[in-house]
């Protein structure tokens, strides 16, 4: 009796590597050119670096573009202006959404089959989100002028009382509220520290 068994074939397309060629890769190699779209971009976009550089092929992957930051001095200066302007943009938006009412009200039929207007509060709930996470961003990136706390600096020195009547007469009445404020609560921090001893 003969052997009627085929041999094995091998099979296809396992252990041939067939080699695509390779594209065009991300840019890695710092220009101003380059450094200036990026900081374009950043700043006239609400999304993330990482989403810029996702969807902008021709530019560098994010973790380039933060060692750009770290060791150019002029990149540091651009990104910087470049996440204060996304600032300014965080903070325009949030008007824009909260004058946004055109899905305020949704159409309801009440169980007789009459129709009403109520508010959609899926929608007012996610813009009340959405201006709140701008509103938040825009804080951090330009706390200056966004953020919650007023802070005065001054470099005049404070020697004697006159000193402090003369810069207390150049403060706004806003300041001088902080300071009366800022020193009522020390005073209870101290009452509360003496009475605890």
């Amino acid at each position: 009796m003969k052997n009627t068994k085929k041999p094995a074939k091998k099979p296809r397309g396992k252990g041939r590597r067939t080699k695509k060629p390779r594209g065009k890769g991300r840019p890695t190699l710092y220009t101003l050119e380059m450094a200036e779209k990026i900081c374009d971009a950043i700043a006239g976009s609400e999304k993330s670096l990482d989403t810029i550089c996702r969807k902008n092929l021709d530019f560098p992957k994010e973790r380039t573009i933060r060692t750009w930051r770290r060791e150019k001095k002029d990149f540091q200066h651009m990104y910087a202006l470049a996440k204060e302007d996304q600032g300014d943009l965080y903070a325009e938006k949030t008007i824009e959404i909260a004058d946004d009412s055109k899905h305020d009200t949704i159409i309801k039929t009440d169980r007789h089959g009459n129709e009403y207007e109520a508010e959609n509060h899926e929608w007012v709930n996610r813009s009340r989100l959405r201006v709140q996470a701008r509103q938040w961003a825009a804080a951090r990136l330009r706390p200056k002028v966004y953020g919650d706390k007023i802070q005065t600096e001054t470099t005049q020195s404070i020697k004697t009382a006159q000193d402090i009547i003369s810069i207390y007469k150049t403060m706004t009445e806003e300041e001088r509220l902080l300071i009366i404020d800022a020193l009522s609560k020390a005073e209870n921090v101290e009452e509360e520290t003496t009475e605890s001893t």
